[in-house]
């Protein structure tokens, strides 16, 4: 997977200074989100401790609000980045494909049916961009996430509640790699289905003429049906493992709150944190 940014090189280096601010953008707006759980378990423990006074909850709304415009503005600002950066690449990487196929004789032609090339075009070309912008986003975005989350817990809870949380990772690890090899290989044929299916539409209308004079627009029609289908069937079939991937991922998180509420009350009742730190510590989660 990661092979495609090192392909992707040159376009970076090229627009080094729009993926520094990207990052810089993504990292704040990241720690930005992190302080909201934080301040409301202390005005829950001031509120169980009776220091919630007029000044101190108007301080916490002043704090709140200014988070609040804060993690609107940056991540408004690299959400702008990052599809302002897919769409320039989209622009650059049809305008090589189209100066490359330009350059090919007619054997290439004979070789590569047109279909497969406009599948290229299009869909290999907008996921390649998705990945240079939303999937990368995601990426930088998650793994800052973690880092300041974890830091929160074992800082500001408890390191023994954030291991009991953490437990169930390594099931979500294993569901990970096995999911992933078959959405990958699910989404490969899904692609080259298309690619038939396109090329199916295109001898169609390129011999239109040809199926009328031999009356053969029913057999036509069936063969433009049986490769719609068949893209479909296949699309259906990646699309579907691809939405179970999230519940699984539900599952697992919710042994994990399970564990964490079950340890933390524990932890509660024996005064080692207060009931502020386990609701931080629950929406950190």
């Amino acid at each position: 997977m990661f092979s495609i940014y090192k392909k992707l090189g040159w376009f970076f280096k090229q627009e080094k200074w729009r993926y520094i601010f990207l990052a810089l953008c993504i990292i704040a707006s990241t720690f930005f989100m992190t302080l909201p759980p934080k301040y409301l378990g202390e005005a829950l423990d001031a509120i169980g401790t009776g220091q919630m006074v007029q000044s101190y909850f108007y301080e916490l709304l002043i704090k709140m609000g200014i988070v609040a415009i804060l993690i609107y503005t940056t991540m408004n600002i690299r959400s702008r980045l990052s599809q302002n950066g897919s769409y320039k690449l989209q622009y650059l990487l049809r305008n090589q494909l189209m100066r490359y196929l330009e350059e090919m004789d007619a054997h290439y032609y004979n070789d590569h049916e047109t279909g497969d090339l406009m599948a290229v075009a299009t869909q290999d070309v907008n996921n390649i961009c998705m990945a240079a912008s939303q999937i990368l986003m995601s990426l930088f975005s998650s793994s800052f996430m973690i880092l300041f989350v974890v830091y929160r817990m074992v800082s500001g809870v408890s390191v023994s509640l954030t291991l009991v949380a953490i437990a169930p990772l390594p099931i979500a690890i294993v569901l990970v790699n096995f999911m992933s090899k078959r959405i990958r290989r699910l989404f490969i044929e899904s692609r080259d289905a298309f690619g038939d299916f396109n090329n199916t539409t295109l001898e169609s209308v390129a011999g239109v003429q040809v199926i009328r004079a031999f009356v053969q627009e029913k057999h036509d029609i069936e063969k433009l049906k049986k490769a719609s289908d068949l893209a479909k069937d296949k699309e259906q079939k990646a699309m579907r493992l691809d939405a179970a991937f999230g519940p699984l991922f539900r599952i697992v998180f919710s042994i994990s709150v399970v564990l964490t509420i079950i340890y933390g009350v524990l932890l509660v009742f024996e005064r080692e944190i207060t009931a502020g730190d386990l609701v931080s510590f629950n929406l950190y989660l």
